[in-house]
């Protein structure tokens, strides 16, 4: 894929994906719950040419990603979402679109230069470390729309774990 078709995917995401990191439940961690960096794209149509662009470059940088079908309230219009959780596969996809991004920039750099560090660290296995990136998942979350309000925030995490340090 040539630098313009780069620009142009990397318009699209800007517009359309999603840069987060997700905190879930999930007992087989010490900590008793798991974080996760999270790239998404949804499209509403499966011929959609942005999902074959999205697909060959995903291949071309050797991303993992998921393809699969969601469908919400509105059971006639499903979407069909791209979605990228490996943190190497994260770095991957976002580095060579770094200089195209505008509206996901902040984003994007948060990710490669704070979220996957860390998790190549393992920073995120213990309390401290934890919390610090919760703090990073919130500031990812900032200037969003959300539909619900997140239940793993830094207070969460204050309450359910008492020594804990705020910085």
């Amino acid at each position: 894929m040539d630098d313009t078709q780069e620009a142009h995917l990397a318009g699209v995401f800007d517009a359309a994906g999603g840069v987060a990191l997700r905190v879930s439940k999930d007992k087989t961690y010490k900590l008793n719950y798991n974080l996760r960096p999270h790239l998404s794209l949804r499209r509403y149509n499966e011929e959609d040419p942005i999902l074959g662009k999205l697909m060959e470059y995903s291949d071309e940088k050797s991303v993992k990603y998921s393809i699969g079908e969601k469908t919400g309230q509105n059971q006639e219009n499903p979407s069909i979402s791209w979605t990228v959780t490996d943190p190497d596969s994260v770095g991957r996809f976002l580095e060579p679109l770094m200089n195209h991004l505008v509206t996901n920039y902040f984003r994007a750099e948060l990710m490669l230069e704070v979220v996957i560090p860390s998790l190549r660290n393992g920073d995120h296995l213990n309390k401290q470390g934890f919390y610090e990136l919760v703090g990073v998942a919130e500031k990812l979350r900032e200037g969003k729309q959300l539909r619900v309000e997140p239940k793993y925030t830094q207070d969460f995490f204050e309450e359910e774990w008492s020594n804990i340090e705020r910085r």
